[in-house]
This record gives C-alpha cells, structure tokens and sequence, in this order.
C-alpha cells in the first residue's frame, strides 16, 4: 500500500496504518443525513480509518459522519478519497472517540 520513497512525513504515516482483512473487517458508516451503509475497512491507523465504498455519491472533503466499529461509535471526518483499480472508492476517516460527542446528537 504504501511506497518506501516518500517524504519522512509519509513513511510516517505508512508506517501507523495497519492494514485489515477484507473479508473479515467492517463498519457501520452513518451519513449525518441518516443513511447507514455497512462498508470494508481497509486500514486502521493511529487517528482513523480507511473504509473501502462501491459509490462515491454524497462524499465530499470534510464531510462527517458516525462510524461504529467494534462496537465502538466514533465521530469522524472524511479527509481524503483515493479511487482504487477496482473501481472502489478508499475513504480516509480523521475519528474521534469512542468518548466523544456522536455527530447525529447535534440533529436530535
């Protein structure tokens, strides 16, 4: 997944992803507009998640969202989007928790 000629910067942060099965790993990913879709994790990392999704539509850059994760909820942030050559779309998740403040609380 991750080159070994990058900047420092990036050997770094290849270096804090751990890579999941993909037959065996998956979330729960809940839009703030209440749709929840059960999504692949592709990677944890030291501050988030990469969730492997068929469809594009509705992600954006900064986007937020409630992940559920090992029974975990976390409020997450959507920084980056990478397809990949499946066709699939990698969404890396900026998370937060399992403490903190559930992002759908705010609509209730």
């Amino acid at each position: 997944m991750c080159e070994r000629n990058f900047h420092p910067l990036d050997e770094r942060r290849c270096a804090s992803r751990f890579l999941r099965d993909p037959d065996l790993e998956y979330a729960l990913l809940r839009r703030l507009t209440g749709e929840t879709t059960r999504v692949v994790v592709h990677d944890e990392s030291l501050g988030g998640l990469g969730l492997l999704v068929d469809r594009l539509e509705g992600f954006q850059l900064g986007a937020r969202a409630e992940i559920v994760y090992h029974g975990n909820r976390l409020d997450a942030m959507l920084r980056h989007i990478t397809r990949q050559e499946d066709g699939r779309f990698l969404l890396g998740f900026e998370c937060r928790g399992p403490h903190g403040p559930s992002p759908t609380a705010a609509r209730d």
